[in-house]
């Protein structure tokens, strides 16, 4: 009877090798896994600065290059239209060379800006999400690392002293130590992401103040020069058509119409001139204040979940550094 409970035991001791045995299996899985999540990460940081980040900055330099080039052009355009080479201009042929001239100064203008924000906030901003995509990725790395860690002391526990195999007190402070090494390591992984946040937020204030708000107000500006072009346009059309209604000796409908025509065209551009004005006063006095109000209420919120995260590592800190003790004192005493 002896020899046979001394054999269940066996056994069972065999048995709960193999299915430890498993587990060691997938927590090394496991820790490959967060170790290539780690790796793809870190390549993704080195591929955006090494190629995609100056793959796009010698893109917008070589489309500035492009309107530089566009511009002069246009511009000897405007001067030969101006000087009557090769043959005089008319007044819509030396509108139209001006108009050229202002949409390549408006896209040259636009291109350098892109650029500008691209090397002073958006590679910034990327570098930044990146990067705390490379923090959460190595902060589960280290839990993969300390769970192996441990299964593999239990493995060697297990063929080494099977007779204390299931040392439930033991069992209970490892399992505690590693999952709170694990708390503590997310911790660290949250409150480096909140630090990352408050920084993509302080940039995305950058972004707007320096690229977004100034680009649109441009634009407004540029609007409005066109739609005071276009107004001066329409009244000189106008006048004209009225004068040459009071010059007539008998009425002609056909003039009447185009004093008509010229009075519509005249009211539109004035309206479209109002309504762009009025499009700037409210970027300026309002759209602008609000959306830079928002953009720093959301860094007021990062940095408060900042400090919230830090009082929690700390706290965490501290219940792993009690756990350590014992841990300590126990593989002191080990043979």
């Amino acid at each position: 009877r002896g020899s046979d409970d001394r054999g269940d035991r066996q056994d069972a001791r065999d048995q709960k090798l193999i299915e430890h045995r498993i587990v060691v299996l997938r927590a090394k899985a496991d820790y490959e896994n967060a170790r290539l999540a780690l790796e793809v990460a870190e390549i993704a940081v080195a591929e955006y600065n090494d190629s995609v980040l100056p793959q796009t900055r010698k893109s917008y330099e070589m489309d500035i290059a492009k309107a530089d080039a566009d511009l002069a052009k246009t511009k000897k355009r405007l001067d030969d239209a101006k000087s009557g080479k090769p043959v005089p201009a008319d007044k819509a042929a030396l509108d139209k060379a001006q108009s050229l001239v202002g949409n390549a100064q408006k896209t040259l203008d636009k291109t350098k800006k892109q650029l500008q924000v691209l090397n002073d906030v958006t590679a910034k901003k990327d570098v930044a999400a990146l990067k705390a995509d490379v923090a959460k990725a190595r902060t589960d790395l280290l839990a993969k690392k300390e769970t192996l860690s441990l299964e593999e002391r239990k493995e060697r526990n297990l063929i080494d002293h099977p007779a204390e195999a299931g040392n439930v007190k033991e069992d209970d402070l490892d399992k505690k130590s590693i999952a709170q090494r694990t708390v503590t390591q997310r911790a660290k992984a949250e409150a480096e992401n909140a630090r990352l946040t408050v920084k993509v937020a302080e940039i995305a204030v950058k972004e707007y103040e320096d690229g977004t708000l100034p680009q649109t107000r441009k634009s407004y500006q540029m609007n409005i020069v066109k739609a005071e072009d276009d107004l001066a346009k329409s009244k000189k059309r106008l006048a004209d058509a009225k004068a040459l209604v009071d010059k007539a000796v008998k009425p002609d409908p056909a003039d009447q119409e185009a004093v008509d025509k010229a009075q519509k065209t005249f009211d539109h551009a004035q309206k479209t001139l109002d309504k762009t004005k009025k499009q700037l006063q409210t970027l300026n006095d309002l759209t602008a204040k609000k959306d830079i109000a928002f953009l720093k209420a959301d860094i007021a919120k990062a940095r408060t979940d900042l400090l919230a995260k830090k009082s929690t590592l700390s706290l965490e800190e501290q219940k792993e550094r009690k756990l350590i003790d014992p841990r300590k004192k126990r593989d002191a005493k080990a043979p």
